[in-house]
């Protein structure tokens, strides 16, 4: 790749910009950017699949709460960071800034699906 800004012409999630003197047709340097940094919500298009609503879950047993540090929900898998805020794994509620000084309960409702309080 030779010294430009790269840009991949078109209209899907992964394509930006228009390639000319300096822009080179290869991929998009800020989707990728975006992923890398985790500004995506955690979503990352397929180029083949189309979205589909996925089921409500519902609990087999009694619904668990948690209380933890954002950053423990994140590390534990019941929540996931995008852009500095920690969001609720299913529900993806804004249960704050994504570090260890806030706090959350969550309530796991189902399998991979949790919502803040108890």
């Amino acid at each position: 790749m030779g010294h430009g800004t790269p840009v991949d012409p078109g209209s899907a999630a992964d394509q930006c910009g228009t390639a000319t003197s300096y822009f080179l047709d290869t991929i998009c340097s800020t989707y990728r950017d975006a992923l890398f940094f985790g500004l995506d919500g955690g979503v990352t298009p397929s180029p083949t699949a189309t979205a589909t609503p996925s089921p409500t879950v519902s609990p087999t047993t009694a619904p668990v709460c948690v209380t933890a540090s954002n950053y423990a929900h994140v590390t534990a898998g019941r929540a996931y960071q995008s852009g500095g805020y920690a969001y609720a794994l299913g529900s993806n509620q804004n249960m704050g800034l994504y570090n260890t000084f806030y706090t959350s309960t969550l309530k796991q409702t189902g399998l991979n699906y949790g919502v803040i309080g108890c």
